[in-house]
């Protein structure tokens, strides 16, 4: 029987063990035009290269955002698509971070605005500082972090909803003074429901900017280290290509 020297067996087992493939959540109320049902949204084909230069397959699981984070929480995800950073989510899920240990933009997915949505005729007021004619409820979707920035100023925000559209009907049916959504997917959903446009606008200042990451478990750097970096920095450069850029241009969206 012939006998494998050490060195060759470690690289032929290499050669043949399967690529590592990460499980990622994203929202099943898809966020135009970065997460699509389709799979084909902009932050789904930005992982999806940037995995394949770190070496790794990914798969895209669709499911209501808080799910999502619950699942994540509970080790049944590898990693949700499109999270901005709060403290309590740094409980469960790793960022990329900086040589100073910050949250690191450059390797973000994308920036996104926060718009607040009126009635037609309403005095609800932002003036990029602070509120005017406020004296009802706010709505948002659950879990989004913009549901914590009103309520730290002390405002009451309802958030049962977890769908973009079900809170913009509600804002339609007066069970709301306004609502607190994402600037571009408001104005699809806006676009796509002309019943709801008649009676809704956005107001022009943004209510808040955040930056959305790819957001991982920490079971993904003990699976294989250096692992999580690699996708965080393949994702950073190719965000900042020419080809990205022209995904973007494709789809009526900038590059932040």
């Amino acid at each position: 029987m012939r006998a494998w020297h050490p060195l060759l067996l470690a690289l032929l087992l290499t050669a043949w063990a399967p690529a590592l493939e990460l499980e990622l959540g994203v929202n099943s109320d898809a966020e135009a035009p970065w997460v699509l049902l389709t799979g084909d949204g902009l932050s789904q084909r930005l992982i999806a290269a940037a995995a394949a230069r770190a070496g790794v397959t990914v798969r895209f699981t669709a499911l209501p955002w808080q799910r999502g984070l619950v699942q994540l929480e509970g080790g049944q995800l590898d990693g949700v698509v499109n999270a901005s950073h709060t403290r309590a989510r740094e409980a469960f899920a790793r960022y990329p971070r900086d040589p100073a240990g910050a949250v690191d933009a450059s390797r973000r997915l994308h920036r996104e605005s926060y718009a607040l949505l009126r009635r037609h005729g309403d005095a609800l007021d932002w003036d990029g500082t602070a509120f005017h004619g406020l004296n009802g409820t706010l709505c948002a979707q659950r879990e989004f972090s913009i549901v914590t920035i009103l309520r730290s100023q002390g405002l009451t925000v309802d958030d049962q909803l977890p769908d973009l559209v079900g809170n913009l009907e509600k804002l339609a049916a007066g069970r709301a003074q306004g609502a607190a959504l994402h600037a571009g997917s408001a104005a699809a959903a806006l676009h796509d429901h002309p019943e709801l446009a008649r009676s809704i606008e956005a107001l022009p200042r943004p209510l808040a900017v955040r930056d959305y990451f790819l957001i991982l478990a920490p079971t993904v750097e003990r699976r294989s280290p250096g692992l999580s970096d690699r996708l965080w920095s393949a994702i950073g450069e190719l965000r900042a290509s020419a080809e990205y850029a022209g995904w973007c241009a494709a789809a009526g969206a900038g590059t932040e």
